[in-house]
């Protein structure tokens, strides 16, 4: 059993390695932590198709309206920064 964590960047190029040498057979168990699940979005094609049945942990926003109105003035303060969980944890600790 392996846990990961780590820089999504950096997961990705870490699995396409991991399966070239063949530890994404069975027998092998990996683990993601929030840190690469939340930012999966980032990951390119062939790192995605690396994880093939790899799990991952990931944190849980609940959806409400106050979020959704949070979204909308986030996307016109900074129309190329997407928000992500990490954004809105550092929103919550400041307020």
């Amino acid at each position: 059993v392996f846990i990961v964590h780590m820089y999504a960047s950096l997961a990705s190029r870490f699995f396409i390695k991991a399966k070239k040498i063949g530890l994404m057979k069975p027998g092998y168990v990996w683990i993601l932590t929030n840190g690469v699940t939340d930012n999966l979005s980032s990951i390119n094609e062939t790192g995605v198709e690396a994880m093939q049945g790899v799990l991952g942990v990931k944190t849980y926003i609940q959806k409400s309206e106050d979020l959704d109105m949070f979204r909308a003035r986030w996307s016109k303060l900074f129309p190329r920064l997407q928000l992500n969980a990490y954004g809105l944890l550092a929103y919550d600790a400041i307020t």
